[in-house]
């Protein structure tokens, strides 16, 4: 047999080997690499586009157990000994407080769905920024262990719990009238501050007599920036306090099992000018002009007469 030849056999067959053995490589290498894809509900509190989402990993699996890492593994949480959903959940919350910046970012489209993928096996912790107190924070292993499938998956849907969060529907009421103030339109600004100097955001009506706000955690001031046409702006400040223990308009506490809370704004129209009332020596002057009037004309009559 030719020598070249089989020398030129024996290279492909190396070249061979190897594309086989980069090609096992890549599928190891894309197998054990996952994602997680955040799947949001739309309600009528929150919306679900482009919510911004970060992503932290956490914890590695080693040996079958999670090791927290720097600075994660001094917090005094111990992932291994998280047996219900709500213990996962608290560790959830208090390694978020921990979290100087994200590891990555990702925004919800149309759809309310963000993707975060090419991830190692390990355990992350998912939460939305930009204070999105409604979206809970939730912590997510890589892989996943699926009751439906029964089996480890490398890709993982999550459904962050949602709370919503309250509403308030501040209605215009005519003082005198009592009903609605209707195709006018107004303005309420939401402020920071007792002074109503920060502006958080302000909200319009269209030809409605009412505007919503959707209220976050914190202390907030509502004041009306823009009074209907004919009304005079009302200078009432209403304190909002939404925190853990509840909603408190006023520091009265609302019911939060309603759909949403109303405050009502009564307004006075906006008074009509009215004439100058003639003082004392402006009455004088009437009079001395009539007087004089009066007898110019009887001085006119008398000539008048004589010159028939």
């Amino acid at each position: 047999m030719n020598r070249t030849y089989v020398k030129s056999v024996i290279l492909l067959f190396i070249f061979l080997l190897s594309c086989i053995s980069v090609s096992a490589k890549q599928n190891i290498s894309d197998d054990s690499l996952g994602s997680i894809q955040i799947e949001l509900i739309e309600s009528a509190s929150s919306q679900n586009k482009n919510v911004e989402f970060g992503l932290v990993w956490i914890a590695d699996i080693l040996e079958g157990q999670y090791v927290l890492k720097e600075p994660y593994c001094h917090s005094g949480i111990e992932l291994n000994h998280l047996y219900t959903a709500n213990d996962i959940q608290k560790a959830a919350v208090a390694l978020k407080k921990l979290i100087l910046q994200p590891d990555k970012t990702q925004k919800t489209n149309n759809e309310g769905i963000a993707l975060f993928d090419n991830l190692e096996t390990g355990v992350y912790l998912v939460y939305a920024m930009h204070d999105q107190e409604h979206i809970e924070p939730s912590l997510v292993a890589l892989p996943s262990w699926d009751e439906d499938k029964q089996n480890m998956q490398y890709h993982v849907k999550l459904y962050p719990k949602q709370s919503s969060l309250p509403i308030l529907k501040i209605n215009k009421i005519d003082s005198k009238t009592h009903q609605p103030i209707q195709n006018n339109y107004f303005e309420f600004t939401l402020f920071s501050d007792a002074a109503c100097q920060n502006k958080i955001t302000s909200v319009s009506n269209t030809l409605e007599s009412y505007v919503f706000f959707h209220i976050k955690k914190g202390v907030w001031y509502i004041k009306e920036t823009m009074a209907p046409k004919g009304y005079q702006l009302s200078n009432e400040i209403v304190k909002v306090v939404f925190n853990d223990k509840g909603l408190f308009i006023n520091d009265t506490e609302c019911d939060l099992s309603q759909a949403y809370t109303t405050i009502f704004y009564m307004h006075s129209a906006t008074p009509k000018p009215s004439l100058p009332t003639p003082g004392r020596s402006h009455l004088i002057w009437y009079f001395t002009f009539l007087i004089l009037s009066l007898w110019i004309l009887f001085l006119i009559i008398l000539k008048k007469k004589k010159n028939d």
